[in-house]
């Protein structure tokens, strides 16, 4: 059995070190030129983060841990 990977994104906020999480790219890009007020956003440069994650155990894990850094 192959394991899932999925696409989550990651909007960088002003005021809070840790930001907000979407499962919509599109979500994400519509919020992020919202809260900053611009229609440019790029991909993978503040504030918009995307996050390719492979569904077991230890990617989970390797994953979180390296957001808590």
């Amino acid at each position: 059995m192959r394991n899932q990977i999925i696409r989550i994104y990651h909007v960088d906020m002003p005021s809070d070190l840790k930001g907000r999480w979407f499962a919509s790219r599109s979500d994400a890009i519509f919020f992020a030129q919202l809260l900053y007020n611009t229609k440019h956003i790029s991909m993978n440069h503040p504030p918009l983060w995307e996050h390719i994650i492979d569904l077991n155990a230890i990617a989970i894990c390797e994953f979180l841990n390296k957001q808590d850094m």
